[in-house]
């Protein structure tokens, strides 16, 4: 008869744990999922989704206090190119390359995401335009240096950038978006390497 407890209680403490391990292991996977709904898969940024809505929010509430906000776009130059003629191996580790030297210079409450492809974005809450062209001359300065230490890629590795201000008449973080956008291209178009604000105003070339 006390074997036979003995044995009950055994399985009542085997069916628990069980039920604890599968418990703890849908946990983990609810905040694996909850971390890729917000994260880029590859770099571990903010993904377009996330880096959007936050700089919806953080538009919003620089609206709110009467406060700058910058945002600055980037695009690897010649990126298609590399993954020709190198491989999309290497083009995923100049992706990491470049999301290393974002981490190390972006710094809080400044916010950096990948919007897709080689494109990312920054958004600089309660920040001029003088603070966000500093911020993507360090850039520059610190892929440079980064890249001559590195044997990531032989090549040269170069990025476009464009800037929005909503000190101008933006209405809305998508036009802010869009603004900067534009700049980014006309930046590519341009030559390249180089950085243009939402005016047309070439910064470095």
């Amino acid at each position: 008869m006390q074997a036979r407890q003995t044995y009950t209680i055994l399985a009542l403490i085997v069916f628990v744990a069980m039920i604890l391990l599968l418990m703890l292991i849908i946990y983990r996977l609810y905040l694996t999922n909850k971390s890729l709904a917000v994260k880029d898969a590859l770099t571990g940024l903010s993904n377009r989704r996330r880096i959007l809505g936050l700089g919806e929010r953080l538009f919003k509430i620089s609206q709110r206090d009467k406060q700058n906000l910058c945002l600055l776009m980037i695009d690897i130059d010649n990126f298609k190119q590399v993954n020709d003629t190198y491989g999309h191996d290497v083009g995923d580790k100049v992706l990491l390359f470049l999301t290393k030297v974002l981490t190390s210079v972006v710094r809080k409450p400044n916010l950096v995401g990948r919007l897709g492809g080689e494109e990312f974005m920054i958004v600089l809450p309660n920040s001029n335009e003088e603070e966000g062209l500093q911020l993507a001359e360090q850039l520059r300065e610190e892929c440079k240096l980064r890249l001559a230490e590195s044997n990531t890629f032989s090549g040269d590795l170069t990025f476009s950038a464009g800037l929005a201000n909503n000190n101008s008449d933006f209405t809305s973080f998508e036009a802010l978006s869009k603004a900067a956008d534009i700049a980014l291209y006309k930046a590519k178009n341009s030559g390249r390497d180089q950085l243009q604000i939402a005016d047309n105003n070439v910064v470095f070339k």
